[in-house]
């Protein structure tokens, strides 16, 4: 049996470094969507306040003379709108795809627009000169923001289009493992895939839709300083020596409302992940709802109860990935194994026996079953299933799923995840010593087998074991190695 090593350590780095950015595109795409309604929505009922953020571009079609020149300033607008949410969309898919040119490209026009950022100078120092000394200040810090962001960037989207491999980001990212444009939708906004069978579900779906219009919100009114530079745009436009004090009471009252729910927005973001968070956990279904017929395939989760309480380690975030991080940290495997699989298909398991047998969303789809019939039972899903997880360790219970799944020949629709607590020497040697004798035992492999390193996972290809190695075992670790796993198999 040929062994064969894939080392995703390094493009999860590079993938830390970027995946703010991708999750921030999707924000932005529909950011502007949301700006296009908000103005289509005022100039056919003359509705406002739906959307706070897009109220600068109200009020400057309010300001305008006639109707036609409001028509005029609306169409250039939208397609502004239509624009960005273009060339928002040519950078996502330059990254989920790992474009190398494309990825070079934006990076150099990012440092060539980095030079340009003086060019809002002239409004700095107009702001300095006539101002409130607050505003100015927003401003100043505002540039700031840009200027550090952009430099973040291109350097980010450099390392990608240099990235030695690109496991990461194609597993991470790969639009295979959805299923459907409504999956596709709902996985582009991080929404919940979870089919709306239930009650319990539609209101799930329908309370995470909310928080994530109250994130996009909050988030482009936290980044952008509450529109400041927009708000200046019209102070520069408008003021004159003639209504300059005017202008400089305007720009007092406008700070101190920009400072007012600077706070706030920061609160309402990370209430809306909360939110989210929280919305996945209703969005639960047994086994039987999940599946809905018994034609529909599902992959088989498999593992010891004590791995249920097993809390990843957060990964090692960058400092701006940290600050616009949308994802609450720590989290169980179980979680990041779910996310990878939900919208592509259901992730079933057999819940703890004398448990609590509460559904809990976010997590594989479970069956209860007495203590006399889980094995009859286990034993049928693994003939069904369309793929397997195993989480391997040295129990009992797990040894007994490790050899069904072998005496079954199932071990070629297996990914073979090592337990987080494996990271350890001594039990990655106790665990490679009980796991050894039985895969050579059903044929699989050599008595005298030893694998090449100390991988998070391994897998049988046509050929031959592939071992996943990466030495940062956190939360991002588990979810590529299975996306890159179930991305092998759904290869044509």
């Amino acid at each position: 049996m040929i062994s064969i090593s894939l080392n995703q350590t390094e493009s999860e780095k590079r993938l830390h470094r970027i995946l703010y950015y991708v999750k921030f595109l999707r924000a932005l795409i529909l950011h502007c969507v949301l700006i296009v309604l908000a103005i289509a929505l005022y100039m056919a009922f003359g509705i406002t306040g739906l959307y706070p953020v897009a109220q600068d571009a109200i009020n400057a079609l309010r300001a305008q003379q006639s109707q036609s020149d409001s028509y005029i300033l609306a169409i250039c607008v939208t397609s502004l709108c239509l624009l960005f949410i273009a060339f928002f969309v040519w950078f996502y898919i330059s990254i989920i795809r790992v474009k190398r040119k494309s990825l070079k490209i934006q990076s150099i026009v990012l440092w060539l627009f980095i030079p340009l950022i003086p060019f809002f100078y002239g409004r700095l120092r107009f702001s300095y000169n006539h101002l409130s000394p607050l505003f100015t200040i927003l401003f100043a810090i505002y540039l700031a923001f840009i200027y550090w962001w952009a430099t973040d960037l291109s350097i980010g989207l450099w390392k990608v289009s240099t990235s030695p491999d690109v496991y990461s980001f194609v597993a991470t990212l790969d639009p295979r493992l959805t299923k459907g444009i409504w999956a596709h939708f709902n996985k582009l906004l991080d929404l919940p895939r979870t089919p709306l069978r239930t009650w319990r579900t539609g209101a799930a779906y329908l309370l995470s839709f909310g928080s994530y219009i109250l994130l996009i919100a909050s988030l482009m009114y936290f980044m952008t300083f509450g529109t400041v530079q927009g708000k200046l745009d019209q102070l520069y436009s408008a003021c004159n020596p003639e209504n300059m004090p005017l202008c400089a009471m305007h720009s007092s009252a406008l700070a101190k409302h920009i400072g007012l729910w600077l706070i706030p927005a920061f609160i309402g973001a990370r209430l809306a992940v909360l939110v989210q968070s929280s919305a996945r956990k209703l969005s639960s279904l047994s086994v039987s709802e999940a599946l809905g017929d018994s034609k529909r395939g599902y992959i088989l989760y498999l593992r010891s109860f004590t791995a249920d309480e097993t809390v990843l380690p957060k990964p090692g975030l960058p400092l701006l990935s940290k600050v616009l991080s949308l994802r609450p940290f720590p989290v169980h495997i179980e979680e990041e194994l779910f996310d990878v699989t939900d919208g592509y298909l259901p992730l079933i398991a057999v819940g703890r026996p004398g448990g609590s047998q509460e559904l809990i969303g976010g997590l594989a789809y479970r069956d209860y079953l007495k203590d006399e019939n889980w094995q009859t039972y286990v034993r049928e899903k693994i003939l069904g299933a369309d793929s397997i997880v195993l989480l391997l360790n040295s129990t009992g219970g797990v040894l007994w799923e490790l050899e069904n799944v072998l005496s079954h020949s199932a071990f070629s629709k297996t990914v073979f995840l090592i337990d987080p607590r494996a990271k350890d020497n001594e039990l990655w040697q106790n665990l490679t010593q009980r796991i050894i004798p039985m895969f050579a035992k059903a044929g699989v492999l050599a008595p005298d087998f030893q694998f090449a390193g100390h991988p998070i996972g391994f897998y049988f290809s046509r050929d031959g074991l592939v071992e996943i190695e990466n030495t940062n075992w956190s939360a991002t670790s588990y979810r590529t190695a299975l996306s890159h796993y179930l991305s092998e198999r759904a290869r044509p």
